[in-house]
């Protein structure tokens, strides 16, 4: 599991039935670099994650990536990345 920062929502013009009514969110994912920035600065290339607890802007997530991600949808579906929680607060000690 990983940490990112949402950045936006995707929008869909034509999508798979079995995603009609999803969300899907646009996410940063960190870095070691971003981990030390705080989550702040240095991120690594931009991804596309499966959200079902409504991640605003700016937020924080936790997010599961791979065979984890579709496991974690019941039925499962065909996705890459799932947000798994939204953190309230990272402490980050090296």
């Amino acid at each position: 599991m990983r940490a990112g920062t949402v950045i936006g929502r995707v929008v869909c013009s034509v999508m798979h039935p079995a995603f009609r009514g999803d969300t899907f969110v646009l996410v940063l994912p960190w870095n070691t670099k971003t981990w030390k920035a705080g989550g702040k600065a240095d991120f690594d290339n931009s991804l596309v994650a499966y959200d079902e607890l409504g991640a605003a802007d700016g937020q924080t997530v936790a997010f599961a990536e791979s065979g984890e991600a579709a496991a974690a949808l019941n039925p499962p579906k065909p996705v890459d990345a799932y947000c798994a929680m939204i953190l309230d607060a990272v402490d980050y000690k090296p």
